[in-house]
């Protein structure tokens, strides 16, 4: 059974229309979900070219999210089931693209997986940085060397007010 197709207009859009086609409907499916499974970090694309930019250069835990407001049910669905440790989105260096990084990575940790970001440089795409580079899987793996995770991690919980507890020093 088909459950997505996608396109991608070689052609300047007319006005608003998008570059990036798919089939009519709510999105279904998880591209290279096989990829994914048993892999404690995913690399998380916005685009089927940026992900499929980062699988023929060797990073092939990968996937994409449909555009910036299209991680699915069906990605949910995964991501609950495989519980990696670590998303590194991928999304474009944009305001769409930081604004979902920054939703995502919400729900994300909300869960308990680390949203880490890639270091894209300003409005560009992974494949921008493929197209660009001589050597774009260096490129690559130094953009992932200096992602940053995006929320902090918890404090540790702190005793409630007038509540004081004595530091004790670990023995060495």
């Amino acid at each position: 059974t088909v459950g997505e197709i996608y396109g991608r207009r070689l052609m300047k859009p007319v006005r608003n229309a998008s570059s990036h086609l798919y089939l009519p409907g709510g999105h279904k499916g998880v591209w290279n979900a096989g990829g994914l499974r048993g892999r404690r970090e995913w690399l998380l694309c916005e685009a089927a070219m940026d992900a499929l930019s980062l699988y023929v250069h060797g990073f092939e835990g990968v996937t994409w999210s449909y555009g910036v407001k299209c991680f699915s049910p069906d990605h949910w669905a995964l991501v609950r089931e495989c519980k990696p440790d670590r998303v590194t989105i991928c999304y474009d260096n944009d305001e769409p693209g930081n604004a979902a990084a920054n939703g995502l990575a919400q729900e994300l940790e909300a869960i308990g997986i680390e949203a880490w970001r890639a270091t894209l440089p300003p409005q560009s795409d992974i494949n921008d940085v493929v197209r660009g580079e001589k050597d774009a899987k260096a490129a690559l793996a130094s953009i992932f060397a200096s992602a940053y995770r995006l929320l902090p991690a918890a404090p540790a919980p702190q005793p409630a007010s007038g509540e004081s507890k004595p530091i004790i020093p670990l023995a060495v």
